[in-house]
């Protein structure tokens, strides 16, 4: 008999999971979930950015099955759906479609379905099962899971944008050499070893900690009234995590991010405007091609959530527009933090003025000359370089 290895782990969500289901029941696209109501990852899915993280070699092929014209070859790896065990909260994010201009496209606004916890406790049970397991094939699925521990493998969707960051805890296999141990076999009763796995070298990451000298606000259903105590009502309020803590999501950091390389690029005569478009689509990716660069979903610690009532104001007269007071829930103060992951793949040339760009913008961050969040034009989102302890 062939030796056929068992592998199980613990995976914990560090960032909300958008994994859809091809369903838009309450948003454009709603979250995948079992017969019983409960979210899943789809061993599909794993096994997707899985192989995509180990590249097309032939030894990949060989054990993740290969399809050409003259013969094909079976996978030998199977992974199982990822079932969710603990508790877990539905929540709605928003979004807006960008066209090749870099703006928003006419009508482009969505709405999607992610699952957040409260508590990094809850965890999907990661199962992949390998036959005839050589030594290579061994350190593949190594491999894979040291890209998770490392950030380098994300689930679901948008994970350029801060969604599907994982991390693995109980990381254990099991080999059975004899038809006697398969038969016996079970996930649970098996005599698992613990098996060990080094963090991968990462791609090169830029992180930054900013102190919020005014207020951080990213609002979430700006268009529906919500009630806030007993005699208060918001129009907006600020976009918050299943911990309730306030968030900037990725697409937010993004957007700046690209705003303001764009503005770099032409003004300094790098680029042409038409070439710095094009230029960025490749880093920040288009409908043709995927994001080379990745942003983190950055929680606004230690703030505290206020209202603010504003006047609409007329621009033609500079006078308060009629009937058009509303009330705004803002994060005031706090720390967060800006995280931003440089794929592989770039040209030297490319890659070189990648990180020019991203230092720069970190830079401008700090000194408050680049906003992040809503309501910049009224002072919302000024950062400044968080103060060493």
């Amino acid at each position: 008999m062939d030796n056929r290895l068992f592998v199980k782990a613990d995976i914990l969500c560090k960032s909300p999971l958008a994994v859809g289901s091809g369903r838009s029941d309450f948003t454009d696209k709603d979250v995948l979930l079992d017969a019983n109501g409960r979210p899943f990852i789809p061993g599909a899915t794993v096994a997707g950015v899985c192989r995509h993280y180990l590249g097309e070699t032939a030894e990949v092929k060989s054990l993740f099955g290969d399809v050409t014209r003259s013969a094909s070859t079976d996978s030998r790896i199977l992974f199982y759906d990822a079932s969710l065990e603990g508790d877990f909260v539905q929540s709605f994010r928003d979004g807006v479609r960008i066209g090749s201009g870099g703006t928003a496209e006419d009508g482009g606004k969505f709405d999607f379905e992610v699952v957040d916890f409260k508590d990094r406790k809850s965890c999907f049970k990661l199962r992949i099962e390998v036959t005839d397991c050589s030594d290579t094939d061994r350190e593949l699925v190594i491999r894979m899971l040291s890209g998770m521990i490392a950030g380098e493998i994300r689930l679901g969707h948008k994970t350029s944008r801060g969604y599907g960051l994982v991390g693995l805890q109980n990381i254990s296999s099991f080999t059975a050499k004899t038809v006697d141990d398969l038969l016996a076999f079970s996930w649970s009763g098996s005599k698992f070893e613990p098996l060990s796995v080094e963090k991968a070298n990462s791609r090169e990451i830029f992180s930054q900690q900013f102190d919020v000298s005014s207020f951080v606000t990213v609002s979430f259903n700006a268009t529906e009234i919500k009630k806030q105590d007993e005699d208060k009502y918001i129009n907006s309020e600020a976009l918050k995590n299943a911990a309730n803590k306030p968030v900037v999501p990725g697409t937010s950091i993004a957007g700046v991010f690209r705003h303001h390389f764009q503005r770099i690029i032409v003004e300094s005569g790098c680029k042409t405007a038409d070439e710095a478009e094009k230029w960025l689509d490749g880093l920040f990716g288009s409908t043709e091609q995927a994001a080379k660069i990745i942003f983190d979903e950055a929680v606004v610690n230690g703030s505290k959530c206020m209202l603010q009532t504003r006047n609409a104001i007329d621009r033609f007269t500079g006078g308060a527009c009629y009937k058009k007071l509303f009330t705004n829930q803002l994060a005031f103060g706090g720390q967060l933090t800006v995280t931003v992951m440089l794929k592989n793949g770039l040209k030297k040339e490319d890659e070189k003025l990648a990180v020019n760009l991203i230092e720069l913008t970190m830079s401008d961050l700090a000194d408050g000359t680049v906003n992040l969040g809503g309501l910049g034009s009224v002072g919302g989102g000024i950062l400044k370089k968080a103060e060493a302890l």
